[in-house]
This record gives C-alpha cells, sequence and structure tokens, in this order.
C-alpha cells in the first residue's frame, strides 16, 4: 500500500507485488508504464461517487451500493484523462449527477495487480456507515474485496465443470458448472452453453439452468455411446472440451454379488434365520428347536371311475338325454 508518495522506490517497481496506490499521481502512472495521463490542476473539487455497472471482477452487496451512491463526496485532483491501455474502472467521479469516466478507483492487470485511488477523504465514509448502521461492516467491506483482488493468486481455474466419465444407460446424465470471478466468488451472471456431439456426429445444443450462484444441465437418459462436448461460457473466454460414455445396461451383470444385509432384514423380518454352505448342520438343529413349524399332511388316492357308480349313472344320464333332445328334434 502506497500513500502521499511523490515517486515510487525502484525496488517496488522492480518487483511483481500487487500495489494499491491513494493520492495517485501522473508520475505514478508514468513510472508503472500504465498508458494512463492524468493532466491535473492545481485545484480540487468535491466529488460524489458511481459504481460502474460494468465493473466484473468482484460482485458487491446491495449496501455496499446504497453506501456509494449516498455517502458524502470525496476530495480529488481536477484535470483530465486519457487512456491508451486496458483497463477496469470500479468507481467513477459524478459531478452534478452527471456520471463521468474520470475513476475514484481504478484496476489495471499486466504484469502485477494494480489499484489506484484518486480520491482522498475516505474517513468521512467510514463516519456516515456507522451513523446509518451502527458498525462498519459495509464500509469494511469496500476495502476487503480491494485486498482480496490484491492477493488471490489468479492461477486458480475460474471455470468449472463437474460431471462422471461413464453412466450407465438408466442413468440422468447431469453437469454441474461454477464460475468464479476474480476473488474466487461464485457468480452466474453469463450464460453457459453446451454442445453434445454423438457417436454418428450428429449435434445437439442445449443451454445450463442457474440455481443459487452455480448452473446445472441434466440430460436426462442418453442412449449407449461415446459422447464428445464443448462448454463455452457466452462473452468471456471460457471453454471446456471432453467426452463421456454411456454403458449398455447388462441386467445380468447388475447385482452379481450376494447382498449379505438384504438377506439378514428379510431373515429378519420373516422370523428366519441366515445359512452358509459351510453351516449346513446347524440347519436341522435349527428346524428341531422351532417349536412353531407348522406340518401339513396331504392324503391323495386314486381310483377308477367305474367304483363311482352314482356319477357314471348321472353322466349316462345328461348324455341320454341330450340324445333324446336331438332325435325330437330332427338333429340326428
Amino acid at each position: 500500500v502506497l500513500f502521499g508518495l511523490e515517486r515510487i522506490p525502484n525496488y517496488i517497481l522492480n518487483s511483481k507485488i500487487p500495489l494499491v496506490i491513494f493520492d495517485t499521481r501522473n508520475t505514478h502512472y508514468n513510472q508503472l508504464k500504465s498508458g494512463i495521463t492524468f493532466n491535473s490542476s492545481e485545484y480540487v473539487d468535491l466529488v460524489n461517487v458511481n459504481y460502474d455497472i460494468n465493473f466484473n471482477k468482484f460482485s458487491v452487496s446491495n449496501k455496499l451500493i446504497d453506501l456509494i451512491n449516498t455517502a458524502p463526496p470525496l476530495v480529488t485532483k481536477l484535470g483530465t484523462y486519457k487512456f491508451s491501455s486496458q483497463f477496469d474502472l470500479f468507481l467513477t467521479q459524478k459531478v452534478n449527477n452527471l456520471i463521468t469516466k474520470k475513476p475514484v478507483i481504478l484496476f489495471q492487470q499486466k504484469n502485477r495487480k494494480i489499484v489506484y485511488v484518486t480520491a482522498s477523504n475516505w474517513w468521512k465514509w467510514k463516519i456516515y456507515d456507522y451513523k446509518k448502521n451502527l458498525n462498519n461492516e459495509v464500509f469494511n467491506e469496500l476495502f476487503v474485496k480491494l485486498t482480496q483482488f490484491l492477493v488471490i493468486n489468479n492461477e486458480k481455474s475460474k471455470f468449472r465443470v463437474d460431471f462422471k466419465n461413464q453412466y450407465r444407460e438408466n442413468e440422468k446424465v447431469i453437469f454441474n458448472a461454477f464460475l468464479y470471478n476474480e476473488i474466487y466468488e461464485l457468480i452466474n451472471s453469463y450464460d453457459i452453453n453446451i454442445q453434445i456431439i454423438d457417436n454418428k456426429d450428429k449435434k445437439y445444443e442445449f443451454q445450463f439452468s442457474k440455481y443459487d450462484d452455480a448452473y446445472s444441465l441434466n440430460l436426462g437418459l442418453l442412449s449407449p455411446g461415446k459422447y464428445n462436448f464443448v462448454i463455452e461460457v457466452k462473452n468471456s473466454k471460457f471453454k471446456k472440451e471432453g467426452s463421456f460414455d454411456v454403458l449398455d445396461l447388462n441386467i445380468e451383470q447388475i447385482g452379481p454379488n450376494t447382498n449379505h444385509e438384504l438377506l439378514y432384514k428379510i431373515s429378519d423380518l420373516s422370523g428366519g434365520n441366515v445359512f452358509y454352505s459351510n453351516e449346513m448342520q446347524k440347519i436341522s438343529k435349527n428346524l428341531n428347536l422351532n417349536n412353531n413349524q407348522h406340518i401339513i399332511h396331504y392324503n391323495t388316492k386314486i381310483s377308477d371311475l367305474i367304483d363311482k357308480s352314482y356319477l357314471l349313472f348321472l353322466i349316462l344320464s345328461i348324455v341320454s338325454v341330450e340324445w333324446a333332445a336331438r332325435k325330437f328334434s330332427g338333429i340326428i
């Protein structure tokens, strides 16, 4: 953190440590080869502050935006700016309710992270926040976010996709995606699209659904085969490519191993026992000790129809009646 320096020391210039510079001057811009020029005058001005809605390095709470829009004016030097390199405006000057591109807090990231703070009298914001909320949580959020941006290592990927390499035919294919800003807060302000290519080179387009601060996509059940995919975050540089397989559902291979836990549960519910192949002798002992046995006896007797005279007489009578009826009606 540099404050009130006319020039930046050489040992800092030659390093790549992140910097936050308060009371930024044109000499600072020149020393850091920032591509920013500030032609200042000897006068100062009181300016209100505006939050730039295009800023995307990190998110801020609605309470902080309210503080930015309603807090007392800050003091800044009068002058004009020229920009010839890439930068990100976070807070800008607002003069007579006219929003300008003159920075109050400016971010730049080349060979190091730099935050330029061009205004002073931030202590008034701290007092204002305490009078309004009886604490300084909102004011502290501002500088905590600045610090996080400076110190967090950006080598970690800001876009992550979770999926399985293999799915079964009866299993839904689900993707989850996570997008992070510069201080690794989860965000879902961008649209994420995916293109699926099956093994016949047929292409399908889908868009991830947003939930909470993340993304999800349920492709449902897919036919067996190999699938390639390309995932892109719209209006960004993030892109992921990969593949997954949907495997045939072989019923014979489902659960090939004995589920001992299930067997024990069934035996408990039915009042039985589980025996293994080396416990065959225990079966007879258990049966002999079981007082709840219910023995059912069957007696089967086979006899000729001729021995049942009443049944034989009944059948012959029915046949005779039918023959007489047919004879009388002339059918025979």
